[in-house]
């Protein structure tokens, strides 16, 4: 395990390691939520391509620990993040909605709605691989 973990290159993170992709994946996700929710926050654009997997429910990427099938989010086994919606909403931003103004207003409180569903989460867990203040802030 500590030669699988090495290669993550998370701090303090010594017995960790993915066995699955889609292990992998939700690892991933849980530290790209972090980069996308910033880049939402701060208004920039989002890329033309973004390669992302576990998909799940509801336009979420997977952030959690358990693998599909889990229904219970003890302890963020489960935990999922609306990326799909900070998405669309980074597209509605540069789009205009003065002729469509009641769609526009629809479309924006149910994506809005969603990301306060499935928000940003961060928690430690260490043996999992999650940690709050990675990568440090800059």
């Amino acid at each position: 395990m500590k030669d699988c973990a090495k290669y993550l290159n998370l701090p303090n993170v010594s017995n960790y390691c993915t066995t699955t992709l889609q292990d992998l994946s939700q690892l991933s996700n849980y530290y790209n939520q972090i980069s996308l929710e910033k880049a939402h926050a701060n208004g920039y654009e989002f890329p033309n391509a973004i390669y992302i997997g576990a998909i799940d429910v509801n336009g979420t990427i997977r952030t959690g620990t358990d693998v599909f099938g889990a229904d219970d989010d003890n302890m963020h086994t489960t935990s999922k993040y609306a990326y799909v919606s900070t998405l669309l909403l980074g597209n509605f931003k540069r789009a205009n909605c003065a002729n469509y103004k009641v769609q526009c207003d629809q479309i924006l409180s149910f994506l809005n709605d969603n990301r306060k569903s499935y928000p940003m989460t961060v928690w430690d867990d260490v043996d999992n691989g999650r940690l709050v203040n990675w990568p440090a802030k800059v």
